[in-house]
């Protein structure tokens, strides 16, 4: 499970290169003031979704709030009771199963997003010499940032009217299998990108397993990881 990542907004001066992969025009709003480098769930990072005919970047709660929550964000951030789904399990969402669940179908099919990161952080499951969790940081070999599969969705908790998202996973490659975790980021390669936002492809179908750290000359592929241990 992802519950740190980063981005600086660079990736606005690379939009410019996707003229060609049918993406809809992008128009910027401006980075939110509310959204910070560092994001973590529950706090506010920035998403590009499709509004009419073209591509725009929004602030959005990453935590998914499912359109029936009417209560707090607090309240829907607490830990779940057993057999229960509460906000805890909603900062991602298994590729394998989001067309399907009652909790993410309806964003599979109307809420496809694109998450720009420019690196994920997993802790490794063997602490070190310390005793301490070590953290590690996770950026593509080819140097450049990060498309995420994310789904996002409305909502009127007691807060207001929030728009929320929940960023899409898969098995993990053989980077992320090396420090013990089992699930990584569906991260999409540029020629993916308008496949990914059309909602008539399954979320199933971007579940491809993850290459080996590789920097290639060309375009950037799923699972080229360069992981820095930095903590």
């Amino acid at each position: 499970m992802c519950n740190h990542y980063s981005s600086s907004g660079e990736w606005r001066d690379k939009v410019g290169e996707f003229s060609h992969l049918r993406l809809p025009a992008f128009h910027d709003r401006g980075r939110p003031n509310s959204v910070k480098e560092h994001v973590y769930p529950g706090r506010d990072g920035e998403i590009l979704m499709i509004e009419g005919d073209e591509l725009v970047p929004a602030a959005a709660h990453w935590r998914y709030i499912p359109p029936h929550w009417k209560q707090s964000l607090k309240e829907w951030a607490k830990p779940s009771k057993p057999g229960a789904v509460r906000g805890k399990s909603c900062n991602n969402a298994r590729g394998d199963t989001a067309d399907t669940t009652n909790m993410f179908r309806e964003a599979a099919k109307r809420g496809r997003c694109l998450i720009p990161v420019d690196a994920f952080f997993e802790f490794a499951k063997e602490k070190g010499p310390d005793g301490r969790a070590v953290a590690h940081r996770f950026t593509p070999a080819h140097g450049g940032g990060l498309w995420l599969a994310g789904l996002a969705g409305w909502a009127e908790p007691e807060e207001g009217r929030t728009l929320s998202f929940t960023m899409v996973t898969k098995g993990p490659g053989a980077e992320t299998a090396s420090i013990g975790h089992h699930r990584q980021p569906v991260n999409l390669a540029p020629d993916e990108l308008a496949a990914w936002l059309d909602p008539a492809n399954p979320v199933a179908s971007f579940l491809e397993p993850s290459g080996g750290d590789v920097q290639g000359g060309g375009g950037p592929s799923r699972g080229s990881w360069m992981i820095i241990r930095f903590r």
